[in-house]
């Protein structure tokens, strides 16, 4: 994923706006603002940018066993059956939330603070322990910096040297040769693809 596109998704996520002239005006402007919940799928993680991964929730998925699976039609038709219990379920959960809320006092605010209030609020109402959400929200935070690393050749390359050492020093150009060497050790991925990345970093 690009910056600009990392950008834009992280606009997307927090709200955002932008002007632009009316058509056959001289000087009217149109403002046009947006916010939205973006789902991002794949085998290994999309996002890697820090401040896109602080506006995400990660869901690590299982492969569905194959005596499990079903077709498209299937899905559809058991959804049909249930939709009205979970559209009722949300609506119930969420007029919950709503009264809770405003009794939500938090110690310290994460990055994405109105966020983790509801998200503390509709773990009340669920039934969930006070804290539940951030001790959950913290840990998934943590998750996206390790899926962050393990997604970059070079990330997973430094995780693979630094397991049997509490820290590293020394000069980048040392880094750089003593991770060359790592490189010749390990079959990880191919020597010219992350030699190339070394380079840049």
């Amino acid at each position: 994923m690009s910056d600009w596109q990392s950008d834009a998704l992280c606009r997307a996520c927090t709200g955002e706006g932008f002007s632009k002239r009316e058509l056959y005006t001289d000087d009217e402007d149109v403002i046009y603002s947006y916010q939205r919940c973006i789902g991002l799928n794949g085998i290994n993680i999309v996002a890697t940018k820090p401040d896109l991964l602080d506006r995400s929730i990660l869901f690590r998925v299982e492969r569905i066993p194959k005596e499990q699976r079903k077709t498209e039609g299937e899905l559809w038709e058991l959804f049909d059956r249930v939709k009205n219990e979970i559209l009722c379920g949300i609506f119930t959960i969420l007029s919950q939330a709503m009264v809770l809320k405003p009794q939500i006092k938090l110690n310290e605010h994460p990055r994405m603070a109105d966020f983790a209030i509801w998200g503390c609020a509709i773990a009340k109402a669920l039934g969930y322990y006070d804290g539940a959400f951030t001790d959950a929200y913290n840990a998934n935070i943590q998750s996206q910096n390790r899926e962050a690393l393990e997604a970059s050749p070079v990330g997973e390359l430094i995780l693979k040297f630094m397991e049997d050492k509490q820290e590293w020093k020394g000069k980048a150009s040392d880094l750089l040769t003593t991770l060359e060497v790592w490189l010749k050790r390990i079959k990880l991925i191919p020597n010219q693809k992350v030699s190339r990345r070394l380079q840049t970093y």
